[in-house]
């Protein structure tokens, strides 16, 4: 029936509960690795180069996934480099909890 390929309006109590669980994972998968991959490029160029930062951005990654709501990700995602002050205190943490691995000398 039409039914079932038509998206469920957002009104329709169980439907939208269905809709915005899935919105949520959708998004928090795509925060992550976006995320992670712009973590490591950053910190590479500024801090780090020679090192694989990558368990150091996927600690950060996770621990805001952890502790932060999808609207709060979502202000995160679209701030400016001062918003993204919240984020300090989490990086030195993991930092310390898994710090970026030498990179062998290519």
């Amino acid at each position: 029936s039409a039914q079932t390929t038509s998206p469920t309006p957002l009104n329709s109590g169980e439907g939208s509960e269905e809709y915005r669980k899935a919105y949520e994972e959708a998004f928090r998968a795509s925060f992550r690795t976006h995320m992670i991959e712009s973590c490591v490029s950053s910190v590479q160029k500024e801090k780090a180069a020679g090192y694989d930062v990558t368990p150091t951005c996927a600690c950060i990654a996770n621990t805001l996934l952890r502790t932060k709501t999808v609207a709060e990700l979502a202000e995160l995602s679209d701030a400016s480099k001062d918003e993204t002050k919240s984020v300090l205190p989490v990086a030195a943490q993991c930092v310390q909890s898994d710090p970026p691995l030498t990179s062998p000398k290519s």
